[in-house]
């Protein structure tokens, strides 16, 4: 049965505290915004997304944040309002199968949308990590093994349809996860509301979560995870209004712990799920044995052994102990101090701003009104509640807003609570005004993370202030997130604007060789080959089984024509990776140079028979005689 709607202009009393909370929420929300992206620092990085983008894609942002801002205040201080008031109609199947083709053809511009604003760099969480990983032959995870190997099956399936294994195509799966995600959703949306057409704001809501960004082409876990928790969650919501089989759920939570093993922090939830079942004591037991058996079976399925399973658990206490001890190892500020402070806020505004301000509304409301907690509210609070304290625990040595892949995952309980708690469909639900204007000011709020991951250039600029700054990020985070700026701009043959992000790394950890290359490969791109010896002789001396250094010193050498140690450290390079042409070639040239022309024209043929399109390619670079 479906709901028609009418409104009728009526008196009400003055307006309610908790319209007014979120009416002073929504303005400072969008203050806040404004403020921060006039002023972008570390510190605002959940925030301040707008302040990079270009100034008519930063002026419609902050416009559309403005006004559902103003919206939600002048909707809130009106005395009047329009009350919807239900009746039923009987068309349900017909209707229903409306809705149906609606939401499905809906599908097509969604997925339009998240193609053309995909994300054009990695920076974020693991992302190139993740890319390199997924082409590799293996797909051994410690954290999530089962995500793993979906995305190691994508690249593997593409690669069999002659579809080359590029960030754009491997992309495309985050893309195919945020269509089911919008249907999951959707059907999430139902279940948080009594009645008719009321679930299109709540899966509004759903839908413009901060933490959809996941689904514009991100390369990471966290795509195929959070899809996965979106699954039990639906599931969960069914199981409590009377549907389906409570062994669906029991089945599905292992799928989701394999998926990520942070969802382990859905156990308490299951458990009240479990609880609330009319069983006897054993069947109650049976079903919470169910995810431990169907966990430790996936694992076995996936080939995953206890000593990988061990390393995740081993890391985390490692953390918890650094926190407990209130050391800043994994931060340079301390875990009770402002600054984490502000990193937990800045995770909460970037994943979930609204879920926030009607949590904070259903609190004031719940004290002037004395209403109860639903079987629905207490089961989300359940999943919600651990999910945050982890997320608020998090230390790790990389910059925070790298981080907020993972607290989105584990906020995204709390993200569904917040917006169940709108009450949608019924008398407590917010005034339609307020409903649009949060609708308005959630869709300003991820649109502005998406413009910048979608724009090459702000999204490099806003990852160098996040993530760079040694007051908001430990030496090791530094030194990791200035070697991935060095090397995007070093794949691009770019190596003036690499070299500074390759000493930024050196300087933030000295001990680590690979960062001692970098600085001496980009130096002997700009031919400035005095200054690169001593980081590529450095590099030797510390490490003499990287090929990298051995490949580089010996370019360096052969410039300086010295060709008997050139040669040297080339052979060495190409014992220690067979598998590279580039090195093979650089050897035969200086055997060339060195007059060893028999040795040069040997080695040259071991490159053209082994690797016929590299000789072609070098062959049509050299310019022809005159």
């Amino acid at each position: 049965m479906f709901l028609k709607t009418r409104t009728t202009p009526t008196k009400t009393p003055p307006p309610a505290a908790g319209n007014m909370v979120l009416a002073f929420g929504a303005v400072g929300f969008a203050g806040l915004v404004l403020f921060a992206s006039l002023h972008p620092s570390p510190g605002t990085w959940g925030i301040h997304l707008s302040g990079f983008l270009p100034a008519p894609l930063r002026f419609l942002v902050l416009s559309l944040l403005v006004a559902s801002a103003a919206l939600i205040a002048a909707t809130a201080v009106r005395r009047t309002q329009s009350v919807a008031i239900a009746s039923r109609e009987a068309s349900t199947a017909d209707a229903g199968r409306r809705q149906t083709w609606m939401f499905l053809l809906g599908l097509v511009p969604l997925a339009a949308l998240l193609w053309v604003l995909r994300a054009r760099t990695y920076f974020l969480g693991d992302g190139t990590i993740w890319l390199a990983r997924v082409t590799s032959p293996g797909y051994a995870s410690d954290n999530e093994p089962l995500s793993a190997w979906v995305w190691h099956g994508y690249a593997r399936l593409l690669n069999a349809a002659g579809v080359s294994g590029s960030a754009t195509a491997i992309s495309t799966l985050s893309i195919l996860c945020g269509l089911c995600a919008a249907a999951l959703m959707a059907g999430i949306a139902c279940r948080l509301t009594a009645r008719g057409r009321e679930w299109r704001i709540p899966f509004a809501l759903l839908l413009t979560l901060g933490m959809s960004q996941l689904y514009f082409g991100y390369i990471e876990s966290y795509p195929v995870a959070s899809v996965l928790v979106l699954v039990y969650l639906w599931l969960a919501l069914r199981r409590l209004d009377g549907l389906d089989s409570p062994w669906l759920v029991a089945l599905w939570l292992p799928i989701v712990i394999a998926g990520h093993f942070s969802a382990l922090y859905l156990i308490p939830s299951f458990a009240y799920l479990s609880w609330r079942e009319p069983a006897s004591p054993v069947r109650r037991v049976l079903y919470c044995a169910v995810p431990v058996a169907g966990t430790g079976l996936l694992l076995v399925l996936l080939a995953y052994s206890p000593s990988q399973l061990a390393h995740p658990f081993l890391a985390a206490m490692s953390g918890f102990r650094r926190v407990a001890a209130a050391g800043i190892a994994q931060r340079p500020y301390g875990f009770f101090s402002p600054r984490h402070a502000a990193d937990v806020a800045n995770a909460l505004l970037l994943a979930m701003p609204i879920p926030v301000l009607l949590m904070a509304r259903s609190v004031i409301s719940h004290r002037r009104t004395g209403a109860g907690l639903t079987p629905r509210d207490r089961f989300l609070g359940l999943a919600a509640l651990p999910g945050f304290c982890i997320a608020a625990i998090l230390m790790t040595p990389v910059a925070p807003a790298q981080d907020w892949d993972l607290a989105s995952l584990l906020l995204l309980p709390a993200a569904v609570l917040g917006i169940a708690l709108g009450r949608w469909g019924e008398s407590q639900a917010p005034r339609r005004g307020i409903a649009l204007g949060l609708t308005g000011l959630s869709l300003g709020a991820l649109f502005s993370f998406v413009l910048v991951t979608a724009d090459e250039t702000a999204g490099i600029k806003r990852f160098a202030v996040v993530a760079t700054d040694p007051a908001w990020v430990s030496p090791q985070g530094r030194a990791y997130a200035n070697s991935l700026l060095e090397q995007y701009y070093r794949q691009r043959d770019l190596p003036a604007q690499a070299l500074p992000f390759a000493r930024a790394a050196l300087d933030a950890e000295r001990g680590n060789v690979r960062f001692w290359i970098n600085a001496g490969l980009d130096l002997l791109a700009l031919d400035r080959i005095d200054e690169a010896l001593p980081f590529l002789e450095g590099a030797v001396k510390r490490d003499a089984e990287r090929w990298e250094g051995r490949f580089g010193l010996g370019v360096c050498y052969r410039k300086q024509q010295r060709y008997a140690e050139s040669a040297e450290q080339l052979r060495a390079a190409v014992h220690l990776e067979d598998n590279r042409p580039d090195v093979r070639h650089e050897l035969a040239k200086t055997l060339h140079f060195a007059g060893q022309e028999d040795s040069a024209s040997a080695v040259w043929n071991q490159v053209v028979g082994r690797w016929p399109e590299y000789a072609a390619k070098v062959r049509a670079a050299q310019p022809a005689p005159k």
